[in-house]
């Protein structure tokens, strides 16, 4: 063959486990054939990803011997000529065949919580970060979210999470998709609700308390990892906003549950 022949793409390498082992047999049964042809996957739409059925695309990508990547989840905001995805395999991939891979993209003017994890934990953050605004000023209200956000957070450290490699039915990868992680939702629940925080004892002790909730209910190390790096930003928050020594005492009081010793004494 005249063009250059590559194998297929190796996928993130930071597995954990038994899908470290089965990715690694896939990758294995995949490496057989060579990969001649690399194609991009743009859609000519807009809107909010409202579903992905990775089904067909799986079932697609199996019968005619392709790699499909995935570069969006559920929930994402897509423009015109957007590169949602790459298509590797050993023969040009037709039009018809790019318009039925798009067509598993549904496309909104709004997120929907079928798919989409995050909306319903962005929807909480969202009445939290009202309540902290200076025209509200309610933490209280923002305190029950925070409330509400950890009993879901300890919830999902009990999920387990989709991968993001998908294979036939030989072991072979077909579909490497964006998906959704426990850090990700993390961030998601809290980011927002710190930086409207600062300044604020009473909802960061909060969110501190949280944290330890979470920590003591993580028994991953990704998920402990994801735990203790909001505590430290919660914490150097604190150092940098809180005016009376005593509340940054009771904070990092709470932040010696979860952080090593010389970070919670810093």
């Amino acid at each position: 063959s005249g063009a250059s022949s590559r194998k297929w793409p190796n996928p993130l390498p930071e597995v954990e486990g038994e899908e470290k082992e089965r990715r690694k047999e896939g990758d294995e049964a995949g490496m057989e054939d060579e990969v001649e042809v690399d194609q991009r996957l743009r859609d000519n739409k807009k809107g909010f990803v409202q579903y992905i059925y990775t089904e067909p695309i799986l079932r697609h990508a199996t019968r005619h011997n392709l790699l499909v990547e995935l570069h969006y989840r559920t929930g994402d905001y897509l423009v015109v000529g957007e590169e949602v995805g790459r298509i590797y395999g050993q023969e040009q991939v037709g039009e018809g065949d790019m318009h039925h891979l798009l067509d598993q993209f549904i496309l909104g003017s709004q997120r929907v919580p079928q798919q989409d994890a995050e909306y319903a934990i962005l929807q909480m953050v969202e009445i939290a970060s009202r309540a902290l605004s200076p025209g509200i000023n309610d933490p209280f209200t923002a305190m029950t979210c925070i409330d509400n956000l950890t009993a879901v957070l300890t919830y999902l450290l009990r999920v387990r999470f989709p991968s993001r490699y998908r294979y036939d039915e030989e072991g072979v990868l077909r579909v490497i998709a964006d998906v959704v992680d426990y850090p990700g939702l993390l961030d998601a629940g809290f980011n927002q609700i710190r930086q409207y925080a600062k300044g604020n004892p009473a909802v960061l002790i909060k969110l501190m308390e949280a944290l330890q909730t979470l920590y003591r209910s993580a028994f991953l190390r990704v998920h402990r990892k994801a735990v203790q790096r909001h505590a430290r930003m919660v914490l150097h928050l604190a150092r940098n906003s809180f005016d009376d020594p005593n509340d940054l005492q009771d904070l990092e009081q709470r932040s010696r549950a979860i952080l090593p010793a010389e970070d919670a004494l810093e």
